[in-house]
């Protein structure tokens, strides 16, 4: 017999939502405690090789020959600089490798671009070493001015944004324990636990927070807030290190940059390299790769700190796929954010450390915490020491909208009080029921928020507030026919998408049901949350089903929200044009399968 799940509530930091009052998830709730996993640290190995390059602090690139032979002797040694394409590419294309320059072993490179690629080829051709470099060249700046505290001006502050994909409040607390105590102890972040998404995927939290409006409204032509602050005269700047970046779905074929630092072109060039392919999970070679974009972003900080900068820092490699192996950046994040907070590099800087959504797959997501997890992303807010003192009802409000449910619309909201110097001055101006114009949701986090929010008023839609629904769900009896009917309903809704696009995949039918929660249970209505594993392909599906009673006896059953598929897509996934398909197909004729790496092995 089916045992329904219970789940815990911690009794610190309550969360008000009209009518119902939800309290702060359990990281380590009982339910979820064989899912929680921990890596031993992460140690990148790299075959021997006859070369060895590097790249110092001053931007001088030198090759280091391991065993001079003959076989040294007739290698000939290439650097080349990785660029963005000026004209329209494929996705996986996007880069252009500059001509092959002759790299001397006897002497140091000075780099004149930020992205290298270096070869090594025997006479035949034959490429026996292959490395890449991310390193910023300074360039002549003007200094921006920055306003003391005594001139009576508001200062121009920078902006630095740190999103870890698909990492969720308790997430971060499971897995980033030496990063978030150093935010909230040594920087005095302020910890949201009523941060809310805004949907499923990255797109569609990431468009509302540059942009203020909906996903459904995506477009390159969209008011994209770095574009205003450049306008200003800040230094732009957008890591995002996968070939499949979020700002790609908007605009596949970017022929120009979106910002004055857009590092995309790189990424696109490691994963096309058999050097990626062939090196251990989530490491180039014998670097982890957070380790080359984190020493890429500490080098924009110190040589950007005076002139003013927005920065956007979208960390995918570790926690994509799965929020656990984001553990193996906790001891680097927090190094980083003590050098740079000791050398007073984010001395006027506002820092939000966080995530666009939970994790959306894994066993844990199968889980009812699972489900409530992925619409509560990490989010941490840290503001400048000297604001907090000259200005300490901004630093209330922020504490204060700490226990307020919040949404990317409300992070928008505040990067534009940013942008326009437009600081709450008094305490009287923190008053935050009045947007600023233009704006048609979302509220400062500089400024009270509503003690009580419902998710419409919020910008959440329906079918992915969470936050805000009754503590303690009820659940139905997987064995029953009405669970039957219902898991019925979500199969037939993903049957009929695929039987109306494409011949090419096969019928799914049920393997089981995982659970069945109630959400909602008003006459004549009540929805549920419904889990199902499907084969072929055992994918792992979750939507909402709305029933209703057309009599005593009789009542229907409909699909209310998007099927989101909860597991990694089937490796058999991918034989349609249409993409979209291609986390419900399990493809009839065997496709190549999936090129994916290995995960490191748990303690």
């Amino acid at each position: 017999m089916h045992e329904n799940p219970t789940i815990h509530i911690q009794d610190i930091w309550p969360i008000t939502c009209t009518n119902t009052t939800v309290k702060k998830l359990d990281p380590f709730d009982p339910s979820i405690l064989p899912y929680i996993t921990y890596f031993p640290p992460l140690k990148c190995l790299r075959q021997a090789s006859v070369a060895e390059s590097k790249v110092d602090r001053d931007g001088y690139l030198t090759l280091i020959i391991k065993n001079y032979s003959r076989v040294t002797d007739n290698i000939h040694y290439y650097y080349q600089y990785i660029r963005h394409p000026t004209k329209p590419y494929k996705i996986e294309e996007a880069f252009v490798l500059s001509e092959r320059i002759d790299l001397p072993l006897a002497n140091r490179v000075k780099l004149q671009e930020d992205f290298l690629y270096v070869s090594c080829m025997n006479e035949t051709g034959y490429k026996v070493y292959e490395n890449f470099h991310l390193h910023m060249v300074k360039r002549d700046v003007l200094v921006s001015k920055i306003y003391s505290e005594t001139s009576g001006k508001q200062p121009r502050l920078n902006v630095l944004i740190v999103i870890n994909d698909g990492v969720s409040m308790s997430g971060a607390v499971r897995y980033l324990p030496k990063t978030t105590e150093y935010l909230r102890k040594e920087m005095n972040g302020a910890i949201f636990p009523g941060y809310h998404a805004v949907g499923e995927n990255s797109l569609s939290n990431f468009f509302p927070l540059l942009t203020g409006l909906p996903h459904s409204e995506a477009s390159i032509e969209a008011p994209f807030i770095w574009n205003h602050f450049s306008e200003q005269g800040y230094k732009t700047f957008y890591l995002e290190d996968k070939l499949h970046a979020t700002f790609t779905y908007i605009d596949p074929e970017l022929t120009r940059p979106p910002t004055d630092f857009y590092t995309h072109s790189f990424w696109v060039a490691m994963e096309n390299s058999s050097l990626y392919w062939d090196s251990q999970a989530f490491c180039l070679g014998n670097v982890p790769i957070h380790r080359i974009a984190l020493q890429y972003l500490g080098y924009y900080i110190e040589n950007y700190q005076r002139q003013s900068y927005f920065c956007l820092y979208f960390f995918n490699e570790l926690s994509h796929d799965d929020e656990v192996p984001i553990q193996l950046a906790d001891a680097d994040y927090r190094d980083f954010l003590k050098e740079h907070k000791e050398r007073g590099h984010f001395n006027n800087t506002i820092m939000l450390f966080m995530s666009d959504h939970g994790s959306r797959f894994g066993w844990l997501r199968s889980t009812p915490i699972g489900h409530l997890e992925a619409s509560n992303p990490l989010l941490i807010m840290v503001l400048p020491p000297w604001l907090r003192q000259q200005y300490p009802h901004i630093a209330a409000a922020v504490n204060s909208n700490a226990e307020r449910l919040v949404t990317p619309y409300d992070i928008h909201a505040t990067l534009v009080d940013i942008l326009h110097s437009d600081l709450p001055i008094s305490e009287e101006d923190t008053n935050g029921k009045k947007r600023r114009e233009g704006i048609a949701k979302g509220i400062s986090l500089l400024r009270n928020l509503p003690s009580k929010r419902t998710c419409a008023s919020a910008g959440i839609p329906e079918d992915t507030c969470t936050l805000c629904t009754p503590q303690e769900p009820a659940f139905l009896d997987i064995n029953s026919q009405k669970a039957c009917f219902i898991a019925n309903a979500v199969l037939a809704k993903i049957n009929d998408v695929l039987f109306n696009a494409t011949p090419e995949c096969d019928v799914l039918s049920i393997l089981n049901i995982t659970y069945i929660s109630v959400t909602s249970d008003s006459k004549p209505c009540v929805i549920y949350n419904v889990i199902i594993k499907t084969v072929p392909g055992r994918g792992i599906f979750i939507a909402s089903v709305r029933e209703t009673r057309a009599t005593a006896s009789v009542s229907q059953y409909s699909v209310i929200s998007p099927v989101i598929r909860l597991s990694a897509y089937d490796s058999n996934c991918c034989c349609t044009e249409d993409k979209s398909l291609n986390k419900y197909c399990h493809c009839k004729m065997t496709t190549k399968p999936l090129r994916r790496k290995s995960a490191p092995k748990k303690y």
